[in-house]
Protein backbone atom coordinates (compact mmCIF):
# COMPACT_ATOMS: atom_id res chain seq x y z
CA UNK A 1 0.00 0.00 0.00
CA UNK A 2 1.38 3.17 -1.28
CA UNK A 3 1.82 6.13 1.68
CA UNK A 4 -0.61 7.82 -0.05
CA UNK A 5 -3.36 5.37 0.10
CA UNK A 6 -3.45 4.70 3.83
CA UNK A 7 -5.89 6.80 4.34
CA UNK A 8 -10.15 5.57 4.16
CA UNK A 9 -11.59 8.76 4.23
CA UNK A 10 -11.26 12.42 3.09
CA UNK A 11 -12.89 15.40 4.07
CA UNK A 12 -12.34 18.77 1.03
CA UNK A 13 -13.68 22.07 1.74
CA UNK A 14 -13.71 25.33 -0.74
CA UNK A 15 -12.73 28.33 1.59
CA UNK A 16 -13.33 31.97 1.20
CA UNK A 17 -9.74 32.66 2.85
CA UNK A 18 -6.35 30.94 3.04
CA UNK A 19 -6.24 32.28 6.93
CA UNK A 20 -9.50 29.95 7.27
CA UNK A 21 -7.88 27.59 6.16
CA UNK A 22 -5.03 27.37 8.52
CA UNK A 23 -7.67 28.35 11.64
CA UNK A 24 -9.30 24.97 10.19
CA UNK A 25 -6.09 23.27 10.54
CA UNK A 26 -5.23 24.83 13.95
CA UNK A 27 -8.37 23.72 15.76
CA UNK A 28 -9.18 19.90 14.28
CA UNK A 29 -6.27 19.13 12.98
CA UNK A 30 -3.55 16.57 15.33
CA UNK A 31 -1.46 14.50 12.80
CA UNK A 32 -2.45 11.25 14.53
CA UNK A 33 -5.94 10.47 13.53
CA UNK A 34 -6.74 13.80 10.84
CA UNK A 35 -3.78 14.26 8.69
CA UNK A 36 -3.31 17.54 6.15
CA UNK A 37 -3.13 16.05 2.70
CA UNK A 38 -3.27 19.72 1.07
CA UNK A 39 -3.98 23.23 1.93
CA UNK A 40 -3.78 25.56 -0.85
CA UNK A 41 -4.12 29.65 -1.90
CA UNK A 42 -6.72 30.00 -4.56
CA UNK A 43 -6.30 33.39 -5.81
CA UNK A 44 -8.49 35.25 -3.17
CA UNK A 45 -9.92 31.43 -1.80
CA UNK A 46 -8.26 28.43 -0.54
CA UNK A 47 -8.74 24.41 -0.81
CA UNK A 48 -7.91 22.39 2.11
CA UNK A 49 -7.97 18.62 2.12
CA UNK A 50 -7.73 16.59 5.34
CA UNK A 51 -7.05 12.32 5.58
CA UNK A 52 -8.26 9.97 8.29
CA UNK A 53 -9.05 6.33 9.29
CA UNK A 54 -11.99 6.99 11.40
CA UNK A 55 -15.49 7.88 9.60
CA UNK A 56 -16.60 9.66 12.87
CA UNK A 57 -14.06 11.92 13.66
CA UNK A 58 -13.93 13.52 10.24
CA UNK A 59 -18.13 13.70 10.50
CA UNK A 60 -17.21 15.47 13.69
CA UNK A 61 -14.95 17.89 12.25
CA UNK A 62 -17.48 18.36 9.40
CA UNK A 63 -20.25 19.33 11.69
CA UNK A 64 -17.92 21.67 14.07
CA UNK A 65 -16.24 23.52 10.97
CA UNK A 66 -19.91 23.76 9.38
CA UNK A 67 -21.35 25.17 12.89
CA UNK A 68 -18.02 27.36 13.68
CA UNK A 69 -16.59 28.60 10.20
CA UNK A 70 -20.10 28.46 8.45
CA UNK A 71 -20.06 31.63 6.08
CA UNK A 72 -16.72 31.09 5.42
CA UNK A 73 -17.34 27.45 4.28
CA UNK A 74 -17.80 27.59 0.60
CA UNK A 75 -18.30 24.02 0.34
CA UNK A 76 -17.10 21.01 1.51
CA UNK A 77 -17.48 17.34 0.69
CA UNK A 78 -16.87 13.79 2.88
CA UNK A 79 -15.78 10.99 1.06
CA UNK A 80 -15.56 7.73 3.17
CA UNK A 81 -13.80 4.52 1.93
CA UNK A 82 -11.74 6.72 -1.16
CA UNK A 83 -11.34 4.85 -4.28
CA UNK A 84 -7.43 3.05 -4.20
CA UNK A 85 -6.90 5.44 -7.63
CA UNK A 86 -8.59 8.69 -6.53
CA UNK A 87 -5.12 10.23 -4.35
CA UNK A 88 -2.66 9.00 -6.73
CA UNK A 89 -4.29 10.51 -9.96
CA UNK A 90 -4.57 14.11 -7.98
CA UNK A 91 -1.33 14.03 -7.39
CA UNK A 92 -0.79 13.26 -10.76
CA UNK A 93 1.06 9.61 -10.70
CA UNK A 94 -1.23 7.35 -11.72
CA UNK A 95 -0.70 6.66 -15.37
CA UNK A 96 -4.32 4.89 -17.06
CA UNK A 97 -4.82 4.26 -20.47
CA UNK A 98 -7.99 5.82 -22.28
CA UNK A 99 -10.70 3.82 -23.11
CA UNK A 100 -13.06 4.30 -26.41
CA UNK A 101 -14.48 7.62 -25.17
CA UNK A 102 -13.57 10.74 -22.90
CA UNK A 103 -15.28 13.14 -20.87
CA UNK A 104 -14.08 16.71 -19.80
CA UNK A 105 -15.73 18.24 -16.56
CA UNK A 106 -14.63 21.04 -15.72
CA UNK A 107 -15.42 23.61 -12.81
CA UNK A 108 -14.97 25.68 -9.39
CA UNK A 109 -15.57 23.07 -6.59
CA UNK A 110 -12.33 20.78 -4.98
CA UNK A 111 -15.46 19.30 -3.20
CA UNK A 112 -17.35 18.62 -5.89
CA UNK A 113 -14.66 17.73 -7.93
CA UNK A 114 -13.77 14.79 -5.66
CA UNK A 115 -17.77 13.92 -5.42
CA UNK A 116 -17.76 13.56 -8.76
CA UNK A 117 -14.14 11.99 -9.26
CA UNK A 118 -15.09 9.20 -6.93
CA UNK A 119 -18.33 8.16 -8.38
CA UNK A 120 -16.68 8.15 -11.70
CA UNK A 121 -14.18 5.52 -10.28
CA UNK A 122 -17.21 3.52 -8.63
CA UNK A 123 -19.05 3.34 -11.72
CA UNK A 124 -15.98 1.59 -13.18
CA UNK A 125 -14.49 4.62 -15.45
CA UNK A 126 -11.11 5.58 -15.52
CA UNK A 127 -9.48 8.44 -14.37
CA UNK A 128 -6.97 9.98 -16.50
CA UNK A 129 -6.59 13.17 -14.91
CA UNK A 130 -7.25 15.19 -11.72
CA UNK A 131 -6.34 18.59 -11.88
CA UNK A 132 -6.63 21.90 -9.84
CA UNK A 133 -6.04 25.29 -11.88
CA UNK A 134 -5.14 27.53 -8.82
CA UNK A 135 -6.32 30.75 -10.34
CA UNK A 136 -8.66 33.30 -8.87
CA UNK A 137 -11.67 31.70 -9.75
CA UNK A 138 -10.33 27.88 -9.57
CA UNK A 139 -11.04 25.58 -11.85
CA UNK A 140 -11.11 22.08 -11.45
CA UNK A 141 -10.32 19.58 -14.40
CA UNK A 142 -11.47 15.90 -14.30
CA UNK A 143 -10.68 13.83 -17.40
CA UNK A 144 -12.85 10.55 -17.34
CA UNK A 145 -12.51 8.05 -19.62
CA UNK A 146 -14.52 4.62 -20.18
CA UNK A 147 -16.19 2.21 -22.90
CA UNK A 148 -19.08 3.97 -24.01
CA UNK A 149 -20.54 7.32 -23.36
CA UNK A 150 -23.41 5.98 -21.17
CA UNK A 151 -20.73 4.82 -18.99
CA UNK A 152 -19.61 7.82 -18.35
CA UNK A 153 -20.83 9.88 -14.97
CA UNK A 154 -23.32 13.20 -15.43
CA UNK A 155 -22.54 15.94 -13.34
CA UNK A 156 -26.42 17.39 -13.18
CA UNK A 157 -26.49 18.90 -9.83
CA UNK A 158 -22.93 20.38 -9.67
CA UNK A 159 -21.72 23.21 -11.21
CA UNK A 160 -19.43 21.59 -13.72
CA UNK A 161 -19.56 21.75 -17.13
CA UNK A 162 -18.75 18.66 -19.27
CA UNK A 163 -17.49 17.93 -22.73
CA UNK A 164 -17.94 13.89 -24.48
CA UNK A 165 -16.06 12.79 -26.96
CA UNK A 166 -17.49 9.83 -28.35
CA UNK A 167 -14.67 8.44 -30.45
CA UNK A 168 -11.28 9.52 -29.27
CA UNK A 169 -9.00 10.36 -32.17
CA UNK A 170 -4.85 9.88 -32.50
CA UNK A 171 -4.24 13.63 -32.30
CA UNK A 172 -6.23 14.25 -28.80
CA UNK A 173 -5.21 10.45 -27.70
CA UNK A 174 -1.34 12.02 -27.83
CA UNK A 175 -2.43 14.71 -25.39
CA UNK A 176 -3.19 11.66 -22.82
CA UNK A 177 -0.86 8.68 -23.68
CA UNK A 178 2.83 8.83 -23.20
CA UNK A 179 4.77 6.83 -26.11
CA UNK A 180 7.90 5.07 -25.56
CA UNK A 181 10.86 5.87 -28.12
Amino acid sequence: MSAVNQYKHLIAYDLSSYGAAFAIINQFVDDKVVKVFEVSPCGQTAILILLSNETISLQIIKSEVASIFGSQVLSCALIENIHEDLLPTYLSQNKSTLRKTLAILEGPSIANGFVLAQRALEKKNTLIDFRVIRTFPKNILLTISAESLGQLINPDGFDFKQTNFDSIQPSLKSFYEIKST
